[in-house]
């Protein structure tokens, strides 16, 4: 029996498409798939994929002046702040998710937030914002007999005797009628985009830029705006975030430096007039794009990781015959995401932590990192080369 099982395991796994046959067919959700199960190799995927997407942007900062004559009424007080146009395709293979983010970053920190609110915006341009008009809606009667049974007549008359001889104490327990009418009520409404518009149109105006287009159809020119301070110190870099799958699918990252000075005029130095490949420019720069992804979900059996999840993952360190291991990137993170509810979620860390130890991963590769939800994980950073896809 048990060599019959061995025999029927082995054709199986014979018969499950291998990871270049599922590149090589483009079948990227059902690699992606493999990686979550700890099938596949999570860095050689994501490497292909980006090898495929050949991901281009163009970034280019309005100038001062041409942004005060573009808003209504020509408002100086964005004259510190570059809205930035932001243009980059759209996949053109198939993905179950496919979603583009950027920031700026100065000192390798990301640079604080622009308030984008319509309030922020409208302080900015001396404007006022609409306010919310209160509607009152005044009450209504409505009164009716209360009648129970099938003798109206004489249930009525004994309401009445009764609320008579009480002197109408008893008649919230006996009535004789009822009002079925609406009571009074205040209603809020809150002002309309035609209401800014008229109110505040160069801040409205500024936010609908600023309020992202969908751009998610394959082969789709993908544009955005965000705005960012004009005037900054130190090194700039620039971070491309592509984010592929869902939760525990990986992304893609681009860190591409600015040379010294306004934002303006380093954003035209690297880009120019047309797109450029983020690739082309990482390397440029004398770097390497990033990826990061999940490696399966540990297992616990209360706050000790299990024998079998401990073995697995010191296999996909260490490697093997046809697959290398993790350990032969020396630039390899290891990054331990706990969920703020995971009940007995530091011991769990504790012990996958221990793990990552005893199976070669130095204390430096790893950090803790506090996430929301309910689970721990366990996620992979390194440094990758673009491959290109195998069509064989």
């Amino acid at each position: 029996m048990t060599r019959t099982l061995t025999l029927l395991l082995a054709v199986l796994a014979a018969c499950a498409p291998s990871q270049r046959r599922l590149l090589a067919a483009r079948h990227y959700p059902e690699a992606l798939a493999g990686v979550d199960e700890g099938a596949l190799d999570g860095g050689a995927v994501l490497s292909t994929i980006a090898g495929d997407l050949e991901l281009g942007a163009h970034l280019q900062a309005v100038p001062s002046d041409m942004l005060r004559a573009a808003l209504p009424g020509s408002p100086a007080g964005f004259d510190d702040l570059a809205l930035v146009r932001v243009i980059h395709d759209s996949h053109t293979i198939p993905l179950a998710k496919y979603e583009v983010s950027l920031a700026l970053l100065q000192a390798g920190a990301p640079v604080p937030a622009v308030d984008t609110s319509i309030a922020a915006l409208a302080r900015r341009s001396g404007e006022t914002l609409p306010k919310d008009q209160v509607i009152e809606h005044e009450g209504t009667t409505d009164y009716r007999l209360v009648v129970r049974t099938r003798r109206p007549l004489l249930e009525i008359f004994a309401r009445v005797l009764v609320n008579v001889a009480t002197v109408g104490l008893l008649h919230p327990v006996v009535p004789i009628v009822r009002d079925h009418g609406s009571p009074a009520y205040s209603e809020v409404r809150s002002p309309t985009p035609d209401d800014y518009a008229q109110m505040s149109p160069a801040a409205e105006s500024l936010l609908r830029w600023l309020t992202p287009a969908a751009c998610d159809r394959p082969g789709q020119r993908c544009e955005q705006y965000v705005l960012w301070p004009r005037e900054l110190t130190g090194p700039l870099e620039l971070l491309v975030v592509v984010r592929i799958g869902w939760y525990r699918h990986g992304a893609l990252l681009y860190r591409v430096p600015l040379p010294p000075g306004p934002l303006e005029q380093g954003l035209l130095a690297v880009f120019g007039d047309r797109m450029r490949p983020l690739d082309e420019l990482t390397r440029a720069a004398g770097q390497r794009p990033q990826l990061t992804y999940m490696l399966p979900e540990p297992e616990f059996a209360g706050e000790s990781l299990t024998p079998r999840s401990r073995k697995d993952l010191c296999a996909r360190l260490g490697g093997g015959r046809r697959r290398p291991g993790l350990l032969s990137r020396p630039e390899l993170r290891f990054t331990l995401e706990l969920g703020e509810q995971v009940t007995g979620g530091e011991q769990q860390a504790l012990q996958l932590r221990a793990a990552l130890l005893a199976c070669g991963v130095s204390a430096a590769q790893i950090e803790l990192a506090e996430v929301d939800g309910y689970d721990l994980g366990l996620r992979v950073h390194h440094a990758f080369d673009v491959t290109a896809p195998d069509r064989r």
